[in-house]
């Protein structure tokens, strides 16, 4: 990659680190490039699955199933009375799931064993699975010849266990939704088995329904039996008890049934009552009439009576006021019309009179007639009451002898005939459920079933691969994109440097001159491009190159980066500052000698140059120095580890020599020690003029990238942005957008 973007215009200076953000929701590109990086481990898992899979199909013992089905009928026979003695089923799901417990029952399974005489045939021969063939052949003492294994035989007893074991063991029923159907299913190694087993079930099951039916209404009619004989004898019985009765007390009765007393005194009684009621109403008469007649209203007895002499004679009185008015209005008082007509007046009034007299007369000997009745009545009544006493307290004991009598009577009717119809449903008993679908003989095992398994196992390897995938996506301690490192350290990613393809023992540094046209060498010119641009106001000159921890291609970096710098005549001074572990000398491909200090003479003599021996005054810088075998690159190598770096870092010697280099070179850049382990960086970020952060792809632990920026951001050092070393090109495409990745251009190189 060539350049980032710049976070902020001068010096950058992290800020504090911030966790990496987790996009929410499904991402297709990252899912396609998660395929892409993890295939090996997808395409490993599904092929490990399948693997398995088909050698567990190979050694499983085919199984076949056969299917049949019954319905529960809720048609019902009218020939009898439908109340049966066993009541038909109904479709609630408790009764449903009785007739699954039925169907699954262990008295079942023993009819089915009846039915087909299967603990008569010999046990069912299972052919042998590919993996037992196998431990077979592989087993020694089988080479040699077979040994007969002898199984004790076991009681009859415990043989039809077992066959009732292995058929509920191979049985599965199962309700079908949405209607009355139940549906069997058994399992075994052998088709021709499996269908007559569940059709044996089946018809089991239908037969034992029946059958159930037919033993209920056989032992209810025995009973019934038993029970009339009971019932009969008890019935006559109590009509010995009620004949003997009547004539021990000389009791007799008409053709209803009643005594002759009690139906002379039901008669008497019905005329008592007429009497009275009679009387009662002619003394209501009698007194409404004596009260109109007190009232001087005598005339309106015609309204209670029917008095049609009354009403004449009131008529008559009427048309008399009428002409009294008129001729009083003409004739006057005095008149003799007026005198006559009075006259007819007072006559016709003395006429109402005598009659209402009459009238009161007669209710009042009527009412007087009615009362002698109504005592006649009570006298005859009383006396037939006193010659019924006896009859009636022997009556007592005769109702309830009469009672208990009809009481059996009652019981043996109900009893025979509940009899009648139980008889007559014995011939014609059905069985609630009926066989809609017998099972045929299948034409293919049911398990294995080796298309399902197989995609099954595709589909489970896939996606168990799929999650391993992710896994190992998710554990990988590093980061893969520039945008994960800019999220985390708040630094733009300068460049991304690509891994060397093949294996050679050139150093990697030397490709940057080797090879111009290479992804590499770009990604170093695209590096020194951002640095120069990283500060517009003030070029950078003196730049410091470190990482996190170890390994992670600083010195590599630091080394490229001077040779492109030193291209078109310019003066590039390169310092191996890294006093505890110094490299630089290596990457120039110069011999190794020994790096550890020695108090000889003769162990000073022999690394006599080096930077420690500039900044001691030792040895002047020209001589100090060491030309660059493929640059015009100076290198200022540490041919010895000094005791105390700390010392030798914040020493004035250190800032003098800077400080001067920064005027005679036009580039100075130092190889540091990684931020973590040593405090070296810190201490010499005061002097630099920018910091190139390096973090290997994918290989950098997150959690020491954000440390080492947090360490930077803390001492406020001027860092340039992040180099990203040692990228896998193949791999990095899938990670990198646009022209972050060389992979994608590599037409444009020459590697």
């Amino acid at each position: 990659m060539t350049m980032q973007r710049n976070f902020s215009a001068g010096p950058i200076v992290p800020l504090e680190s911030a966790a990496q953000s987790s996009d929410m929701g499904f991402d297709f590109n990252r899912f396609l490039r998660l395929i892409i990086l993890h295939y090996r481990i997808i395409l490993g898992t599904v092929i490990a699955v399948v693997t398995i899979t088909l050698i567990n199909v190979a050694n499983v013992v085919p199984q076949y199933d056969a299917t049949a089905m019954v319905l529960i009928d809720q048609r019902q026979n009218k020939i009898t009375d439908p109340n049966e003695v066993i009541s038909n089923l109904t479709l609630d799901p408790v009764t449903v799931d009785n007739q699954l417990q039925i169907l699954q029952s262990r008295e079942l399974m023993g009819h089915v064993i009846d039915r087909l005489r299967l603990d008569k045939r010999p046990p069912l021969a299972v052919p042998p699975g590919l993996l037992s063939v196998a431990k077979n052949f592989i087993n020694p003492s089988n080479w040699f010849g077979h040994r007969v294994a002898t199984k004790p035989i076991a009681p009859a007893s415990q043989r039809r266990e077992d066959l009732i074991n292995m058929l509920i063991g191979g049985e599965s029923v199962t309700a079908v939704d949405m209607s009355s159907a139940m549906q069997i299913t058994y399992r075994t190694a052998n088709p021709q088995d499996a269908a007559d087993i569940a059709n044996a079930i089946v018809d089991a099951y239908v037969e034992q329904q029946v059958t159930a039916k037919s033993d209920a209404t056989q032992k209810t009619s025995q009973w019934l039996a038993d029970r009339l004989q009971q019932l009969s004898a008890q019935m006559q019985t109590s009509d010995a008890e009620v004949q003997e009765y009547k004539a021990a007390n000389n009791i007799t009765e008409t053709q209803n049934g009643q005594s002759v007393l009690g139906q002379q005194l039901a008669q008497l009684n019905a005329q008592l009552v007429t009497a009275r009621s009679d009387l009662a109403e002619l003394q209501a008469k009698y007194a409404q009439a004596k009260q109109l007649q007190a009232s001087g209203r005598a005339e309106d007895l015609s309204q209670i009576f029917q008095a049609g002499l009354i009403e004449q004679l009131r008529t008559q009185q009427a048309e008399l006021l009428r002409q009294k008015a008129q001729y009083l209005t003409i004739y006057g008082p005095k008149h003799p019309k007026m005198l006559d007509l009075i006259s007819q007046l007072n006559d016709i009034n003395s006429k109402i009179a005598d009659e209402v007299n009459r009238v009161v007369a007669t209710v009042a000997n009527d009412v007087a007639v009615s009362g002698a009745r109504v005592q006649s009545l009570e006298g005859s009544l009383a006396k037939l009451e006193a010659e019924t006493t006896v009859e009636g307290n022997a009556g007592v004991k005769l109702t309830e002898l009469e009672a208990r009598a009809s009481s059996a009577h009652q019981l043996y009717q109900a009893f025979l005939e509940k009899f009648k119809e139980t008889q007559g449903q014995e011939g014609i008993q059905t069985a609630d459920s009926r066989v809609i679908s017998r099972a045929v003989i299948p034409d293919h095992p049911s398990v294995p079933n080796k298309t399902r398994d197989l995609e099954m196992a595709m589909a489970g390897g896939l996606f168990l691969g799929l999650l391993f995938a992710v896994a190992a996506e998710r554990f990988d301690g590093g980061l893969q994109t520039a945008e994960q490192l800019e999220h985390l350290t708040n630094l733009p990613v300068l460049s991304t440097v690509p891994e060397l393809e093949g294996k050679s023992d050139e150093p990697a540094a030397n490709r940057a001159m080797g090879k111009p046209l290479s992804s590499f060498a770009e990604a170093i010119r695209g590096l020194q491009l951002a640095i120069e641009h990283s500060n517009v106001d003030r070029k950078p000159k003196i730049i410091l190159v470190t990482s996190s921890v170890p390994d992670e291609g600083k010195t590599t970096i630091a080394l490229s980066l001077a040779r492109v710098c030193a291209r078109g005549d310019k003066k590039v001074l390169l310092i191996d500052c890294d006093f505890r572990r110094p490299s630089i000398r290596n990457a120039l491909g110069l011999e190794q000698k020994s790096m550890r200090a020695s108090g000889s003479d003769s162990a000073i003599e022999q690394h006599s140059n080096g930077f420690l021996d500039v900044l001691s005054g030792m040895k002047p810088l020209s001589e100090a120095v060491i030309a660059d075998p493929h640059s015009s690159v100076r290198c200022l190598l540490t041919l010895r580890i000094p005791t105390d770096p700390t010392d030798v870092l914040v020493s004035k010697a250190m800032s003098r020599f800077l400080e001067n280099a920064r005027k005679d070179w036009d580039y100075v850049i130092i190889d540091s020690a990684p931020i973590l382990p040593v405090n070296d960086t810190k201490i010499l970020a005061s002097y630099v003029d920018t910091i190139v952060f390096v973090v290997r792809w994918k290989k950098t632990p997150k959690e020491a990238i954000a440390s080492a920026a947090r360490a930077l951001s803390d001492i406020q050092a001027r860092v340039a942005g992040i180099v990203v070393s040692r990228a896998n090109l193949k791999r990095h495409r899938y990670y990198a957008q646009g022209y972050q990745s060389y992979y994608n251009y590599d037409k444009y190189y020459s590697n």
